[in-house]
């Protein structure tokens, strides 16, 4: 059973999940990939990966690209996880794929881990 809460930001959470989903498929994750996938500009990309690195959660080395650490993927796995609980709960009771979508990207990081876990069991 995953840990629905956090100690980190939703801005790192966001990078997180992101690298998250996107490393499976290379490897490792571009700033590029995530300045698209995040809407942010590279440089912004690359002080957060320098940050996320000194925490210990990205292995990271410029023009090389980010991978998660094991802590790192911990925590992004948990939020992507919070995240498609949300997301199948809100398409469940009706609100349309795209706005569960953005509001499943907002309340990932506001809810309670009790409330996910409930909605989670109403899924089941």
């Amino acid at each position: 059973m995953p840990n629905f809460s956090s100690e980190y930001s939703r801005k790192v959470e966001d990078y997180l999940e992101a690298i998250y989903n996107i490393e499976p498929a290379k490897g490792h994750v571009s700033t590029t990939q995530l300045s698209e996938a995040l809407g942010v500009k590279c440089p912004s990309v690359t002080e957060m990966l320098a940050k996320l690195s000194d925490e210990g959660l990205v292995s990271y080395k410029p023009y090389h690209g980010a991978r998660l650490t094991k802590k790192g993927k911990s925590v992004g796995e948990s939020v992507a996880i919070r995240h498609y609980i949300i997301l199948n709960f809100l398409m469940k009771i009706g609100v349309e794929e795209d706005i569960a979508r953005r509001d499943a990207c907002i309340m990932e990081h506001e809810l309670s881990p009790q409330t996910v876990q409930a909605l989670r069991n109403a899924l089941d």
